[in-house]
């Protein structure tokens, strides 16, 4: 499909144009979906690196964990994660500070 979108468009008719242009469509949400897959299993990958580098393993039992370290991990959005809070299957947030609260990280 590649090679037909380099002829040049004069030689193909309307309808083949559209056909390369959803098709070419279709490719980059894919190959955006791959880029997203891809980038939480980095950054999940990272956030066990740190975990395991922990100096004090007790510290990093007590270590809170932001909603987008959560997200990553799990591989679900924060409104999911929030429904499940509600339906009491998830644990709940605790609070930090007045602005920022955070999950109890791995024990």
């Amino acid at each position: 499909m590649l090679d037909r979108l380099i002829l040049d468009p004069g030689t193909r008719t309307l309808g083949e144009l559209f056909q390369e242009r959803e098709w070419a469509v279709a490719e980059i949400r894919r190959l955006r979906v791959d880029v997203s897959r891809l980038s939480r299993k980095q950054e999940a990958a990272r956030i066990e690196r740190e975990q395991d580098h922990a100096v004090d393993p007790a510290l990093a039992a007590q270590r809170l964990l932001r909603i987008s370290e959560v997200m990553t991990m799990i591989g679900l959005g924060h409104s999911s994660i929030y429904n499940y809070v509600a339906a009491g299957t998830f644990p709940a947030p605790i609070k930090e500070t007045r602005r920022h609260s955070g999950v109890a990280g791995p024990h």
